[in-house]
Formats: structure tokens, sequence, C-alpha cells
């Protein structure tokens, strides 16, 4: 299936750090494409109870660490802004925040285990405009 070959590619891609900068112009060309992909995409993608723990996070996440360093390209890490811009932007979180996104986000419990907050904004989490419902 074809959106599994662009999944799979979009993970492993954003997880070769060492490639970012033997094949530079690739994750250039790469950064362009998500970033066109994420134009597309609805601005609740990450907010959203059905599509907040998507790959795309993860990846964006990924791609924003590994191709904004220093020794980077400079049109690579021009495209890496263009793409935190973006997600800043549209969809109102930082890279910072896309990090606290997804199962593996830390969580408040009390003393019994039971969810006081939920930083992914799943069940337990209080409602609010902020990621953690703590604003």
């Amino acid at each position: 299936d074809g959106f599994e070959q662009w999944r799979a590619l979009l993970l492993l891609l954003s997880s070769c750090e060492a490639a970012v900068h033997a094949r530079p112009e690739l994750f250039v060309e790469l950064c362009r494409v998500f970033f066109a992909q994420l134009s597309q995409a609805p601005s609740d993608l990450f907010g959203d109870d059905l599509t907040k723990e998507n790959f795309m996070g993860s990846c964006a996440l990924s791609l924003l660490e590994i191709c904004d360093a220093d020794g980077c390209h400079p049109k690579l890490r021009k495209r890496c802004a263009k793409l935190r811009e973006l997600v800043q932007q549209k969809f109102g979180i930082s890279a910072e925040d896309l990090a606290l996104l997804g199962e593996d986000a830390p969580q408040i419990v009390d003393a019994d285990g039971r969810d006081l907050v939920s930083l992914a904004g799943g069940p337990g989490a209080e409602s609010g405009d902020g990621l953690c419902g703590m604003d």
C-alpha cells in the first residue's frame, strides 16, 4: 500500500542523523515535501482525539532535531526553520510540545494511580486551551 510505504520511508529518513550530513540535498527536498504535506493537514492534526498520536508528529520532531543541528547545510537549516514555523503557526504547537504528544507523554497521577492530568490530552485531561489543561 502506498500510504504504508510513505509512512515507513518518512519514519526511516527522520531517524537518519548521519545521512543528513552525507545527503543534505535529499533532506532539503524531504523538508520541502513534508512542509507541503503538513500544509494540507487539518489544523487539529495534533489535537483531535483520533489523530493526535499519529506518526507525523514524531517525524516532524525528529526532522526538526536532526536537520536544524549545528553543522547542517544552510539551505537545510532554512527549510527546517520554515517547517518549525508552520508547525507553530498552523497547529499552535512548538517542537518542545510535540515531544509531549502521544502514548509516551508524561502523566500526572494521584497516589492511587488515577490519571489527574494527561499531557497527551487523552482521558483524564482537564479541559482548557493549553496542551496539558493546566492553563
